[in-house]
């Protein structure tokens, strides 16, 4: 398995070529200012590819922002294959 890095919305994501991944983040609430971001694998995955990072400290734009630059498929819940 390799390991590959692409910057989305300006940040560096370093994941295992050839496996799908799905970013989201938790719902708004109100008075909820931190907004991470989690990107795990979906559907099958090589025992070795990386399963899930977090990006964490961000605002509500910048996670949306990062959903809508990571998450590109006809569906907001296709994911990514790296």
């Amino acid at each position: 398995m390799v390991n590959t890095q692409h910057v989305v919305a300006g940040h560096t994501l370093t994941l295992t070529a050839g496996v799908t991944y799905l970013a989201t983040r938790e719902f708004a609430t109100r008075g909820k200012r931190i907004f991470p971001v989690t990107i795990e694998t979906i559907g099958l995955a090589h025992v070795d590819a990386i399963k899930s990072i977090t990006i964490s400290g961000l605002s509500y734009d910048q996670a949306n922002e990062l959903l809508n630059g990571f998450n590109h498929g006809e569906s907001c819940w296709d994911g990514r294959t790296w």
